[in-house]
């Protein structure tokens, strides 16, 4: 399911309360894979900002940790589009490798959750 249908779903106050939970772990688990950032992390971050524990959790508390994921993305997905024009450029001008301090960094900039170890882009440092 897309992360655009899972928005849907979560932010759907008409949907029973779990199939709305369900739906926003799934999206963190698409923007940890995305940024290479723990699911772990992620969700416990994203629990004790919103009171995701609580049973069941408020409205207010999906919407707005669902808010501050789907900013997320945009922001990493945008930093990622930079990333790409700026290889673009160094592979124009005979670089065909990224730098790993330059993919480490990038993925570094995820602003929820904390970086795996390693993953399939960078060199496990």
């Amino acid at each position: 399911m897309s992360f655009g249908r899972l928005r849907a779903i979560a932010l759907d106050g008409s949907q029973p309360v779990g199939r709305r939970l369900i739906a926003l772990g799934s999206a963190v688990q698409r923007y940890s894979w995305l940024t290479q950032t723990s699911y772990q992390s992620v969700r416990e971050a994203l629990t004790s900002r919103y009171g995701l524990g609580r049973r069941p959790p408020p409205d207010a508390a999906i919407r707005a940790a669902f808010g501050e994921l789907d900013d997320a993305r945009r922001a990493f997905l945008e930093m990622l589009a930079g990333f790409r024009a700026l290889r673009r450029s160094e592979k124009r001008t005979g670089g065909r490798r990224p730098a790993d301090a330059a993919v480490r960094a990038l993925y570094r900039s995820a602003r929820l959750g904390t970086p795996r170890q390693s993953g399939p882009l960078t060199s496990g440092a």
